[in-house]
């Protein structure tokens, strides 16, 4: 009798499987042939060999005190009464439409006309005056 196994030599081709003694030797080898990059050889030194530049004395006196105010637009108390007053109308018509409240229509419409119109006077009132045409907005 032939022996079962062909005679085509892929079998012989095959390795034997390896056990995990010989990766770890294996990776050894290959692990001594490598370069030590633990420490930079680069003629320029590694990224922690920086230093940065001494600062001028010129950054070390700055105040910010010293800066002019930037420009801002006062609050009046027009303006806060107007949205306070818009506050207090548009939360009575809220409530009224709920059903928590039991106003009439027309005092329902007249609050939230009321209310939007205070609404309006009150950014208005807190807008800027005028603006210059070719500012835009950015302060140095």
């Amino acid at each position: 009798m032939t022996n079962a196994k062909s005679n085509s030599g892929a079998d012989d081709a095959a390795p034997a499987p390896r056990s995990q003694r010989e990766f770890d030797l294996a990776f050894q080898d290959i692990a001594a042939q490598l370069p030590d990059l633990s420490h930079p050889t680069v003629a320029g030194g590694g990224p922690r060999d920086w230093s940065p530049t001494p600062p001028d004395d010129a950054a070390e006196s700055f105040d910010p005190a010293q800066l002019p105010p930037p420009p801002a637009t006062p609050v009046s108390a027009a303006t806060l009464l107007t949205l306070g007053a818009a506050a207090i109308l548009l939360g009575l018509v809220a409530l009224s439409w709920v059903g928590v409240l039991s106003l009439p229509t027309a005092l329902i419409i007249s609050g939230g006309i009321g209310g939007f119109g205070a609404l309006g006077a009150g950014i208005w009132l807190s807008s800027p005056r005028e603006k210059p045409y070719d500012d835009d907005g950015a302060r140095l």
